[in-house]
């Protein structure tokens, strides 16, 4: 990855210097340690979560997979309306006022009460869900996982706040280490489990353990060491603040989380856990070559940014071109291996009985991944255009499109029908971001 990362910014480099030159004059730390160390943090996010799906589908198979990503699905839903968009705030506010430590605590202990007092009645009406919800997806288990995350909802409001600071700080490798930390403990936490031979029920119960350890870890770590308990001498006016920028951005987050999971949810409703189980193994593996497109947008972004300042369309145009004719070929060749080595891991991890089916499954969604990176690595285009609106219109259109189609597939075709659907979704939202470019920006990707 590292290697990858070099060449990439050595591209960009040689394609553009004059811009390249500028942003690097302030953003070295972004671009150089701090950008290595996030895409470090990525790499075991996706690790992890592979091992996360091996671990359980190995030991408990695949219907207890099936159950935990069900679970999974559902707690990522809520968590955005517990955190109610105030960690976007808290980035912002902190980043403008970096040097203000004693203010940079105020912006931080009134986002944190804020959520406090958000999270006990979202955690009220996310208990209420869980019935209906349950019975929608028609599995008793999934009620008693969704239970055990109820703890975790706060705690993970309360460390998205906290690891946003550290990132409003420019504490980059803290950032780093504390965004991967999570995607550590939970494989170990789900292991644990597994070693206890607890019931299968008892690994959504991860989820709170893990967050639960990171949120003291943060807090130690960060009060007093990195910012000081400031009294409250402008909490009214951080609070319209927070609640302002939060509700903004709040809807865009909330679809984000459900665009994710809407296709898990969709077959946990018309098929058994154990189908969503074999799915979501190899959706997950597939969408984890989608880190290589992310990787390449953290890149990508603070130099459309730049060029947006300074209405450099053209140059726009000039990078979207170029860098596909040096990501495209990278893609399709981590795709195509990718494909030929999934039986060997299913073999190594999974029911060799579902092989083919999940098989059909991974391939069409690499497919879908490696159509749309070209242009996946160029989405921060609407956010650095300044359209925050926009984007969240494009993202519903993506999530009511995945709907409606899912709603037709998977009744007719099954879990490969699913598949195919996130494929399409991908190719999509390809698609729309062209539209979306030329109309709004006039700009020809």
């Amino acid at each position: 990855m590292k290697r990858f990362t070099e060449k990439l910014l050595a591209f960009l480099e040689k394609l553009n210097p004059e811009i390249f030159r500028k942003i690097k004059a302030s953003m070295t730390s972004r671009l150089g340690q701090g950008f290595s160390w996030n895409m470090l943090s990525l790499v075991i996010l996706a690790a992890n979560g592979f091992l996360m799906n091996a671990l359980i589908v190995a030991t408990r198979g695949e219907e207890a997979l099936g159950v935990f990503n069900q679970v999974y699905a559902i707690y990522l839903i809520f968590s955005q309306v517990v955190v109610f968009g105030l960690h976007h705030s808290v980035l912002r506010l902190v980043s403008v006022n970096e040097k203000d430590r004693d203010y940079c605590s105020e912006i931080t202990i009134s986002a944190l009460i804020l959520i406090t007092l958000i999270s006990i009645p979202a955690t009220i009406l996310s208990m209420l869900l869980i019935k209906p919800i349950s019975n929608f997806l028609d599995s008793p288990d999934v009620i008693a996982g969704l239970f055990y995350t109820l703890p975790s909802l706060f705690f993970f409001s309360i460390n998205k706040v906290l690891i946003n600071v550290l990132n409003g700080l420019d504490e980059m490798k803290t950032f780093s280490f504390f965004r991967s930390l999570r995607y550590v403990l939970l494989p170990v936490i789900i292991l644990i489990i597994i070693v206890l031979k607890l019931d299968s029920r008892y690994i959504s119960l991860s989820l709170s353990i893990c967050e639960f350890i990171l949120s003291i870890w943060l807090f130690v770590f960060i009060f007093p060491k990195v910012l000081p308990f400031a009294r409250q001498t402008h909490f009214k006016e951080l609070s319209k603040e927070h609640l302002s920028f939060g509700y903004r951005g709040f809807l865009s987050g909330l679809l984000i989380g459900i665009n994710t999971k809407i296709d898990v949810l969709m077959i946990g409703s018309f098929m058994t856990d154990t189908h969503v189980g074999i799915y979501s193994f190899a959706a997950s593996l597939a969408e984890g070559l989608y880190e290589i497109t992310v990787v390449a947008q953290l890149t990508l972004n603070p130099l459309i940014g730049k060029a947006f300042a300074t209405n450099d369309n053209k140059g726009i145009e000039t990078l979207s071109r170029e860098f596909k004719k040096m990501f495209y070929p990278l893609m399709i060749f981590f795709g195509v291996l990718s494909i030929a080595l999934y039986p060997l891991v299913v073999k190594l991890f999974a029911n060799p009985g579902y092989l083919i089916d999940s098989w059909i499954i991974f391939s069409v969604i690499v497919i879908g991944v490696v159509i749309n990176s070209g242009y996946g690595a160029m989405q921060g285009l609407i956010m650095q255009g300044n359209r925050p609106g926009l984007y969240t219109f494009f993202i519903f259109a993506l999530v009511i499109g995945d709907a409606l189609m899912n709603l037709i597939a998977i009744p007719t075709m099954g879990i490969i029908g699913a598949g195919l659907v996130t494929m399409v979704t991908y190719i999509l939202s390809m698609v729309y971001l062209i539209r979306i470019s030329k109309k709004e920006f006039f700009i020809n990707l």
